[in-house]
């Protein structure tokens, strides 16, 4: 089934999440490191302290995580790298599944259907606990990954030879 719309195409729609993931693990590591800046000193003091506290959430409760005695700010930090590191890598594996859509639209399409919900899901969080950048992005996102996997599962399976069968 051909695209009219090239820009509409599910190999477009793919590269477009797959350059939103991109900016938003920019974004996310931008924020470096996470917390304000600001010279008030409430957020200095809460800072300070989720620095120099081994207990979670502030409590009298000792904090240990798998057996390991830490912060919690060192969970909030390490969780700060690791997030641009799994977006990058998200960004990188959706561009290159979106080179080989022709080959498996139904599989491909299906991945594109898990990532849009997780999207979905990650655009819900972001109104909750975040703010309206993430928000937007990530339902962006979730519409142009189902748009594509509603294309992708439409379409038949091409072998390598180029042949197709109708599944």
């Amino acid at each position: 089934m051909k695209n009219s719309k090239p820009w509409r195409s599910p190999v477009v729609l793919m590269r477009i999440s797959s350059i939103l993931f991109f900016l938003t693990m920019l974004g996310h590591a931008a924020a470096y490191p996470w917390t304000s800046t600001t010279e008030d000193p409430r957020e200095t003091k809460l800072v300070e302290s989720m620095i120099d506290t081994p207990y979670v959430f502030f409590s009298n409760t000792p904090y240990a995580f798998f057996g390991e005695r830490t912060t919690y700010w060192s969970l909030y930090f390490g969780w700060g790298l690791l997030v641009p590191v799994l977006l990058l890598a998200l960004a990188v594996i959706l561009w290159i599944l979106s080179g080989l859509a022709h080959l498996g639209p139904r599989s491909i399409g299906t991945i594109c259907a898990v990532l849009s919900a997780a999207s979905l899901v990650g655009a819900s969080i972001s109104v909750r606990f975040f703010f309206t950048p993430p928000f937007l992005t990530y339902f962006t996102i979730c519409v142009l990954l189902m748009t594509a996997a509603v294309q992708l599962l439409r379409q038949q399976t091409m072998f390598a030879d180029g042949k197709t069968e109708k599944l």
